[in-house]
């Protein structure tokens, strides 16, 4: 099994007049690669970063990437930066340096277009987590699994989980205090700890992880509504732990 990370960070949108800069996504890319390239933690094989991209190079970098992998391998990826909601039908968009909100169509990249890439992929071990408003809205229409998908251990496991720093129509934050996201802050803050693993079992989950950043989430930032979605794959019939020591 290969382990491969996609970290994309938006923080200057200047060619963008409907969108504010960000002071985190770039420093939440850099945080979260250190923590999945250390040998003691992540132990990521590949872990790649692209920092302030436009619209057409995140679309590209993401098909690159989930269309190079093999059944076995392990992919996350992970988006920092502006999300927004079309008002025309609902659809959520991920945003570039160059997006117009006035023109999602053509300057931005539909969820939809995201699944289908990510439902041609071969790899049927993969974990989402997106740091930006609206962000629930990813999953709008994924297939939810009837039961727990089982994603172990540095992410391990099999079936593909979401998690997402707001639901549909939550915005996500960034504090003074915090030189992260406060998302991404409590998430590398969990991977970095091992405070996640609650039972001191030695592993952590994609549950555990869950549970704590959402709960220090919602401390930091009363309100705020951090979600989880495990899905099952299409032709998935039983669930493959995968295990590897975190801590």
């Amino acid at each position: 099994m290969v382990k491969s990370a996609l970290l994309i960070g938006v923080s200057n949108y200047q060619f963008s007049d409907t969108f504010s800069s960000l002071n985190s996504p770039i420093k939440d890319i850099d945080a979260l690669a250190n923590i999945l390239d250390n040998r003691e933690i992540g132990e990521f094989d590949n872990v790649e970063k692209l920092s302030d991209p436009s619209s057409q190079e995140i679309i590209a970098a993401v098909e690159i990437f989930f269309s190079g992998s093999k059944k076995d391998d392990l992919l996350l990826f992970y988006f920092s930066g502006h999300g927004v909601i079309d008002n025309h039908d609902g659809s959520f968009y991920f945003t570039g340096v160059d997006t117009n909100k006035d023109r999602l169509l053509s300057t931005a990249i539909e969820a939809e277009r995201i699944h289908r890439i990510m439902q041609r992929s071969r790899s049927r071990q993969q974990v989402i987590i997106l740091d930006c408003c609206h962000s629930g809205g990813f999953a709008k229409s994924m297939r939810a699994k009837s039961g727990p998908v089982d994603v172990t251990s540095q992410f391990g496991g099999s079936g593909r989980a979401v998690l997402t720093s707001s639901n549909s129509t939550k915005r996500s934050f960034e504090k003074d205090e915090y030189e992260l996201s406060v998302y991404t802050h409590y998430l590398v803050e969990a991977l970095e700890s091992g405070e996640a693993d609650k039972e001191n079992t030695g592993w952590l989950t994609v549950h555990d992880l869950n549970k704590y950043v959402s709960d220090k989430v919602r401390m930091a930032v009363p309100g705020s509504e951090p979600q989880f979605y495990p899905v099952l794959l299409h032709e998935q019939v039983k669930e493959r732990a995968v295990a590897g020591a975190v801590v």
